[in-house]
């Protein structure tokens, strides 16, 4: 571009303005230079997608932290579940819904003590399944008030189910640990509603009720499955077993 005064081609930009150096003349008013323009346009966006990369990395390694934190607390509460139950000799099945409660818990509300969360759902979950065990043989090196406290969080958020109180929730897993086959449910359900109908259920342990009514049941089928099995897997007495037996064949 040259001067259209003088024709000189020293033509300077000062504060948008283009403007002749050799005779001062003011060639344009607040011209815009569309190259310095979108230089700053450029660099404003590389800035701020590295600006998010970096949000995003933070993002994932708090996630990661955090999955990590959790995982290793999973780990810890089934140590400890794993080591009550054999010391208080708990059965799996009572173990098992311990931990599923403990998750639960875990989910609706982090901040709560995790021993005391523990000793909390074991206790639940004894308490649902009819299983005989105070708070103070579970409570261990525990605060007594944290687990009263979280025992009493887990009732208020219905985690506990309340169903546990029919023998034939217990029976498929029953089956399952000492290896009875499927004729042996189908019979052990069968005995359950008839034994409903006479009132033997009233004021039994249902866990208890079910582990004879399955002795039972293979013993009817010829099944070679021994009283002291059905002890063993389900913690249930062999003298527990054989009483209710008793009541079951008079009315089977």
């Amino acid at each position: 571009m040259n001067c259209p005064l003088c024709n000189s081609d020293q033509i300077i930009t000062d504060k948008g303005e283009l403007i002749c150096r050799n005779c001062g003349l003011v060639i344009e008013d607040h011209s815009c230079d569309f190259y310095r323009y979108h230089l700053i346009k450029k660099n404003d966006i590389v800035k701020t997608k590295k600006e998010e990369r970096i949000k995003v990395i933070k993002l994932k390694k708090l996630t990661l932290i955090s999955r990590g934190y959790e995982e290793r607390v999973l780990k810890n509460a089934i140590n400890e579940l794993n080591r009550l139950s054999s010391k208080l000799n708990i059965p799996n099945f009572i173990k098992d819904e311990a931990l599923n409660i403990f998750k639960k818990i875990r989910k609706i509300k982090k901040r709560l003590p995790i021993k005391a969360t523990v000793v909390a759902s074991l206790y639940a979950a004894c308490k649902t399944y009819g299983m005989p065990r105070t708070l103070d043989e579970i409570i261990d090196s525990c605060n007594k008030k944290d687990v009263w406290r979280v025992y009493k969080y887990i009732l208020a958020n219905k985690v506990v189910k309340n169903n546990f109180m029919d023998p034939e929730v217990y029976l498929s897993r029953i089956c399952s640990s000492v290896g009875a086959d499927e004729e042996v449910f189908k019979k052990s359900l069968e005995i359950v509603k008839r034994t409903k109908e006479h009132g033997l259920l009233n004021g039994r342990v249902p866990y208890k009720f079910a582990a004879a009514v399955v002795y039972y049941s293979a013993l009817m089928l010829g099944r070679k499955l021994s009283q002291s099995k059905i002890a063993k897997n389900t913690h249930v007495s062999e003298v527990t077993i054989r009483n209710i037996v008793r009541k079951i064949s008079s009315v089977v």
